[in-house]
């Protein structure tokens, strides 16, 4: 059975939600156990089941940024998000709430989080940012707008709306099998499961699948010997999974291997249409033109060298860029640069020292100047054998 479609949404989408896609929901739901079984034999993920939802529960090898909710990007809109929840859990399916007893309710609790992470509702920023958790909360239908008066709370304290529970929230957060009181850094909850016999008899398989799934390109270091061996010695099981899965070619090169997708179905998204993904794949150009790798094909820079390379890079053609990356600072461009670099593995730090993985020659990109302004010509990945 053909469960390609089905397993990358669950894979792009942090759930299907009943309330918001019913075919998707029922198109999964009529799968589940071809899906059930891809995903915790090959993964070691669960796959939450219910009325109202379906989740895959993607459980990475490691944290980075690229696993955060797209749609929230400050640590305002994440405690907020957290009072949403609790304040959800406390109600059951189709009861109604007004705005501003929600907003009583994080200000009388917001006592159990540190000072300067208090909400503040003088401040604009915290008031948009609740309405932008509200949206996300409803997009994701764990509640629905009833009435809008169409007054927005980031402009008055006095708009009202009212909104409904869809009784979802209960399943947005993973359980876990004990409490987390005692967890002392993010490895814990990554662990959490991982004492299951059958999860430990699978480690090895269920970090080369999600490491190949979750990241453009997967290196293997000297004191991982036994995971590229089992990719080799296991190479045509795992290429005709990802082959009849995800429409993917396998390449396997010295000490690291990538997905080649025959089709726009990236379960990581990436490289995608984003700005900053654009400008990524322009100095991955330029820098694979410009600098010698070294015997193990890394390009090595002085942070200060990079930003000089940077820079230079920029005004020369700032003109392709678009508005908001022309009136940027060096600094803050050359911020943002590497924590995409970071969060997709294409790069290391070390001191004062970038190391550029050898995958930035898989993802490489050029401006076409015959187009229009801003304008970036077709991607080609440059797969090399």
């Amino acid at each position: 059975m053909n469960i390609q479609k089905e397993l990358d949404y669950l894979l792009k989408n942090y759930w299907v939600n009943k309330e918001i896609d019913r075919d998707m929901f029922y198109q999964i739901k009529s799968k589940i156990k071809e899906i059930t079984e891809f995903s915790f034999n090959k993964l070691g993920n669960k796959i939450v089941v219910n009325s109202s939802i379906i989740k895959m529960e993607k459980i990475p090898n490691k944290i980075n940024g690229s696993y955060s909710l797209k749609e929230l990007d400050s640590l305002i809109d994440y405690i907020l998000f957290m009072f949403v929840l609790m304040y959800l859990e406390d109600k059951v399916r189709n009861d109604q709430f007004i705005l501003s007893n929600l907003v009583s309710y994080i200000t009388d609790n917001s006592g159990i989080i540190e000072q300067k992470n208090k909400p503040n509702w003088d401040l604009y920023s915290h008031r948009k940012s609740l309405i932008k958790v509200l949206k996300y909360a409803t997009t994701n239908g764990l509640i629905k707008v009833v009435d809008d008066n169409n007054l927005k709370f980031t402009e008055t304290m006095e708009s009202e709306v009212l909104y409904e529970n869809l009784g979802t929230s209960y399943h947005f957060i993973k359980r876990f099998k004990e409490g987390i009181l005692d967890y002392m850094n993010y490895e814990d909850f990554l662990n959490d499961d991982i004492d299951d016999i059958t999860k430990q008899q699978n480690l090895r398989k269920h970090y080369i699948y999600k490491e190949l799934l979750y990241s453009p390109v997967v290196y293997f270091k000297d004191e991982e010997i036994s995971k590229i061996d089992y990719l080799r010695n296991y190479r045509s099981y795992i290429e005709n999974d990802f082959s009849d899965k995800f429409n993917a070619n396998l390449l396997i090169f010295k000490n690291m291997a990538t997905l080649s997708y025959e089709t726009s179905n990236n379960p990581i998204d990436f490289p995608n249409s984003k700005a900053i993904t654009d400008i990524l794949m322009f100095i991955n150009y330029s820098l694979t033109h410009t600098h010698e790798p070294n015997k193990d094909d890394d390009i090595i820079l002085l942070i200060s060298e990079f930003k000089l390379f940077l820079a230079d890079l920029k005004e020369k053609n700032d003109i392709l860029f678009s508005k908001e990356y022309r009136q940027m600072s060096t600094e803050k461009l050359y911020l943002e640069l590497i924590e995409v670099y970071k969060n997709y593995n294409l790069v290391e730090l070390e001191d004062n020292v970038i190391k550029f993985r050898p995958a930035i020659t898989l993802l490489t990109g050029k401006y076409d100047y015959e187009e229009e302004e801003n304008n970036f010509s077709q991607i080609e990945l440059l797969l090399e054998d």
